[in-house]
């Protein structure tokens, strides 16, 4: 009768673990070796897994993306080997139904697993006591799995709350290295930030992010782990509060700005970044203005955008200039301030009486009497709520017309109203 085969399964979950200053795979080795030895074994194969999870279900998911895995199933229909000696069935695989799978193979090519955690005496078959130990030993596995997410999500928390990034560096940032190798901060990364600022600058111009995609992709800024940029790249970006130097994961939650982690939003810029989301929540361009939607370039005619800088009074500017690094398109800064364009409307609708306007709407336009009755009603701006103000203007066709700051023409849709008459 010859020398017992015996096959060792060697793994490691990470390849940090399978580096050459590491031990985990080489002691495993040789413990192997050690136990052939005892029992007077021969070593016929040596199975090295070095850095991979194995949370498979499937054993063809695991065959697949692990090369060991396919040899082993391949070397168990050749009959290879007697025993497959392992330090402890979690080596063999993460899931019950992977290593119970193994367990399978093994069996039916009329081998042995011999875990050195939970010994079994050798010839004896896998159906009875070994099976019962087995599955204690997959529990164990499976509780060690839950310790070791409960050990990292307590670090990952820790880590939080000392005011460093607990996942992936966000792009325009990364780690500052200490003495013993590991991140101790964070720094600007230099051809990275320049397209975070450019994103925020135009997404607090009310740019949508299509377009601030379509900006990024023609400068010369590239994301870091793609070839372009994306919509849900860019939406991640200014949903992060990262950028207001904010970490957190989970409940973990930095309240103040991390001294660790150099915030790209000011106070006051991250104030208006958080007013800017809301109003994208809140879907579409809300009534900035109870003239919104009327104001127009009369270069361009495209209606007039809304600004309103921090401490200042709203104002309407040109789209078409605003959105020129974008379209390629370009016009004049052309620019007014909202309360001019109301005064001025507000003025002209009680230049006549309720029955003088009426005359003069019935005189250029007679069939059009709900409209009519929809400006008379507009004698006093203020006197409605913003939305209804908005909603009639626009039905009745009220279009006010900009040149470099100045009202050259009020009109009102259909009925040939011209300012000055």
């Amino acid at each position: 009768m010859g020398k017992l085969r015996v096959a060792l399964f060697c793994s490691v979950s990470t390849p940090q673990q399978a580096t050459v200053d590491k031990d985990s795979l080489p002691s495993q080795e040789r413990d192997g070796r050690t136990w052939a030895e005892s029992v007077d074994g021969e070593i016929v194969a040596v199975y090295r897994v070095p850095g991979h999870s194995r949370k498979y279900i499937l054993f063809e998911g695991a065959a697949r993306d692990v090369p060991v895995y396919a040899e082993l199933r391949a070397d168990c229909e050749g009959k290879l080997f007697d025993v497959l000696w392992c330090r402890g069935r979690d080596r063999l695989g993460r899931t019950d139904c992977l290593i119970a799978t193994i367990e399978a193979l093994v069996t039916e090519a009329g081998a042995q697993v011999f875990s050195a955690a939970m010994p079994t005496p050798l010839g004896q078959s896998s159906e009875a006591s070994s099976l019962f130990l087995a599955a204690i030993e997959r529990a164990g596995a499976q509780h060690e799995n839950i310790q070791r997410l409960s050990r990292t999500l307590v670090g990952i928390r820790a880590r939080t709350l000392r005011g460093l990034h607990p996942a992936v560096w966000p792009h325009g940032y990364r780690p500052v290295p200490g003495p013993e190798g590991s991140a101790v901060g964070a720094e600007f990364a230099s051809g990275e930030i320049e397209a975070v600022q450019e994103a925020t600058r135009l997404f607090l111009n009310g740019i949508g992010y299509f377009r601030i995609v379509q900006a990024l992709n023609a400068s010369p800024w590239r994301p870091r782990r793609a070839a372009c940029w994306r919509y849900a790249s860019v939406r991640q970006m200014m949903l992060s509060d990262v950028y207001a130097g904010l970490v957190g994961y989970g409940d973990a939650k930095t309240a103040e700005p991390s001294e660790l982690f150099p915030a790209l939003w000011d106070v006051s810029t991250y104030q208006r970044i958080l007013e800017e989301r809301t109003r994208r929540r809140h879907g579409g361009s809300p009534p900035a203005s109870p003239v919104s939607g009327c104001v127009i370039c009369a270069r361009c005619e495209h209606p007039l955008s809304t600004m309103k800088p921090p401490k200042q009074a709203r104002f309407f500017r040109c789209r078409t200039h605003q959105e020129r690094s974008i379209t390629g398109l370009d016009c004049h800064y052309n620019y007014i301030r909202e309360d001019v364009v109301i005064a001025f409307i507000e003025a002209d609708l009680r230049l006549d009486t309720p029955e003088g306007l009426d005359a003069l709407l019935a005189r250029h336009a007679p069939t059009h009497s709900r409209l009519a009755a929809e400006l008379t009603a507009l004698q006093d701006l203020r006197s409605e709520p913003l939305e209804t103000v908005r909603s009639r203007l626009q039905r009745a066709g009220v279009k006010v017309f900009v040149e470099e700051g100045e009202i050259v023409a009020l009109v009102y849709g259909q009925f040939d109203y011209h300012y000055p008459p």
